[in-house]
């Protein structure tokens, strides 16, 4: 009798961890849809899209730069 319990606990957690596994991956892609939706109907994307991009690399470069500053003076 013991070993019934313990096979339907073992399946009710399983069963719970799926169950928020698919829910945190459902508001990630909603998430992700209601993103593009923003961007895409945004009328000067076209526009933009370089600049943001630029932007970004930038930031990476300067992220990089610094961390490398941060290791030079710590020597």
């Amino acid at each position: 009798m013991e070993i019934v319990i313990i096979i339907f606990l073992v399946v009710c957690v399983i069963w719970l961890a799926r169950k928020w596994w698919n829910r945190a991956k459902e508001s990630d892609e909603v998430a992700l849809a209601d993103a593009w939706r923003v961007v895409l109907s945004d009328p000067n994307y076209k526009e933009r899209r370089p600049l943001e991009e630029r932007k970004h690399t930038v930031e990476g470069q300067a992220v990089t730069f610094s961390e490398a500053a941060r290791e030079t003076s710590q020597s």
